[in-house]
């Protein structure tokens, strides 16, 4: 009885996720985390779950809480699960967490993260969307610190996966876009405008695929 709820409240709290609802999703989840550590505390289940609740806190721009649950679900995948994508997961929502303080400290920290994600993910799944979402971290860290040349060539080397693995979608066109206005940045706008124009032409093809309208 326990496992199937378990697994409900999970299932309900992504779809609440999904729509936008976090209130709702937070509170499947929450019945979801209790069930799990009454069968099995400090599992990778109870990981997963923690950090489902850390997305639920990203979505409402609550980063400490969501660093909080992070480092709850590292501690666990660190010992359940050392060098495995789970880690790795939990290692980069820990960068997303941190940088937006913006300071020194944090981009060093979030960059520290986001490279122990990359080393595992290069490993474990190279030329993956994976692999891509960590370049584009460190990207991201990049142009926060205004190194721009450093941002270009990581976001060049996220969107080569992206367009491989995931043409005409909302991560190619994310990848299209840093790309594009990290070139505007540059003083490069001639070259940045046909990016722009990808990215528009990617997301509408993904509408289009996905049966809805422009």
């Amino acid at each position: 009885r326990r496992s199937s709820d378990l697994g409900a409240f999970n299932n309900l709290g992504n779809v609440a996720k999904d729509r936008g609802d976090l209130a709702k999703a937070e509170e499947y989840y929450r019945q979801a985390l209790v069930i799990e550590e009454k069968m099995a505390a400090g599992s990778l289940d109870v990981a997963l779950t923690t950090n489902n609740l850390g997305v639920v806190a990203m979505l409402r721009r609550d980063w400490p809480v969501a660093e909080n649950y992070y480092r709850q679900a590292l501690v666990i995948q660190t010992k359940r699960a050392p060098g495995s994508l789970d880690e790795a997961r939990s290692l980069h929502n820990l960068g997303e967490a941190v940088r937006p303080r913006l300071d020194s400290a944090a981009l060093g920290e979030a960059e520290g993260y986001y490279r122990q994600a990359l080393a595992i993910r290069e490993k474990v799944a190279p030329g993956s969307l994976d692999v891509a979402l960590s370049l584009k971290g460190l990207g991201d860290i990049a142009r926060d610190r205004g190194d721009l040349p450093t941002a270009e060539s990581h976001y060049r080397q996220a969107l080569a996966i992206r367009e491989k693995l995931a043409p005409n979608s909302a991560d190619e066109a994310d990848a299209l876009y840093a790309l594009a206005s990290i070139l505007v940045r540059q003083g490069q706008g001639d070259r940045g405008i046909p990016y722009f124009a990808r990215a528009v032409n990617a997301l509408e093809n993904q509408t289009i695929r996905l049966g809805g309208t422009e």
